[in-house]
């Protein structure tokens, strides 16, 4: 999917992540020419997405102060917007050039507490496998797994190219409206909805959909994954996706969407044969790490009184029930 560089701009602007990729640029003066190259691109949508961690205590004013910035960076949304080097950003997914991610962690299947719906808290189904677009030897993924952002083990992540079936189905994630149409529209293609469960203390229940504790995502919708299976192989977050859907809150007459837990331009796939393991890969490079390719965002220069604390420890799996990718 193709949409013009002023909407482009006006959507990075919109979207905190999106801004505050755009402050590291005008922070460090760097050419809107270089700065959209995959790899720079990578490393500064990582501190962007470190910085506006939802798991920081100050994550609410962190997110106001970032968007409070967005008037000054209007002219500089335009020129990255208008780079003809930024042309991959929106690129559908590339089954030739996706890189297989596979946690080295042992998977914990022990069984979720009472009444927790894991797939509507973590906006993905239990049973899925990542891919991330190969760009110059490295993906989106490798760079901000390195950079810690996200629930990944510590140890190196398996690599292989993967095996994707050209018949294999793919909703391409770009803008927050396809994002709401995901959550929306493909809800309703069950044939006998399902009664919706009593209350339960910090629970909410959409129409369309059951909806879980999240950072202000009361009562919004949520894939049904298991109607989208019939239709859908797998979700494509792009990588201006990536910048301009994770916390930007859209409304319609089916209800209220907010993405906030996928931290990466990739591929969610559900289980099936259209995706397979390819020739191994070795270990993502060294130095992919984004602090040493883009300095981190201090909380001082994006204008954040309070620096915040991490709720939990960075990359601790115990509120993730089955520490699967």
């Amino acid at each position: 999917m193709s949409i013009t560089p002023d909407v482009l701009a006006a959507a990075l602007l919109r979207c905190p992540i999106g801004c505050a990729f755009l402050l590291t640029i005008a922070r460090d003066g760097m050419p809107a020419a270089l700065a959209v190259a995959p790899q720079q691109a990578f490393a500064r949508a990582a501190v962007a997405l470190r910085f506006l961690n939802p798991w920081i205590t100050n994550f609410d004013e962190a997110t106001a102060a970032v968007l409070a910035r967005a008037p000054q960076l209007e002219r500089l949304a335009h020129q990255v917007a208008a780079e003809p080097g930024a042309g991959w950003w929106t690129a559908p997914v590339d089954r030739e050039r996706q890189v297989l991610l596979v946690d080295r962690e042992p998977t914990d299947r022990s069984a979720p507490a009472p009444g927790w719906n894991w797939e509507d808290y973590a906006e993905r189904p239990i049973d899925w496998r990542m891919t991330s677009t190969l760009r110059g030897g490295v993906s989106c993924g490798d760079v901000v797994i390195a950079s810690g952002v996200g629930d990944w083990g510590d140890g190196p992540l398996v690599r292989s190219m993967a095996k994707v079936d050209g018949a294999a189905r793919v909703w391409e994630v770009v803008t927050p409206a396809d994002w709401h149409v995901l959550c929306a529209s493909h809800q309703r293609v069950r044939s006998k909805p399902e009664p919706s469960p009593p209350p339960r203390s910090g629970w909410h229940y959409a129409p369309l959909g059951v909806q879980t504790e999240g950072p202000d995502r009361a009562g919004m919708l949520v894939p049904d994954w298991s109607a989208l299976a019939a239709y859908l192989d797998g979700v494509h977050l792009t990588f201006a996706g990536l910048l301009t859907v994770p916390f930007v809150e859209r409304t319609s007459g089916a209800g209220r969407t907010m993405m906030w837990s996928w931290d990466t331009e990739g591929t969610m796939w559900l289980q099936g044969a259209f995706l397979r393991a390819g020739e191994p890969l070795p270990p993502a490079p060294d130095g992919l790490d984004s602090d040493e390719l883009v300095r981190h965002l201090d909380d001082a220069y994006v204008g954040i009184p309070h620096p915040g604390v991490p709720l939990r420890a960075r990359r601790r799996r115990w509120w993730w029930p089955f520490g699967r990718r």
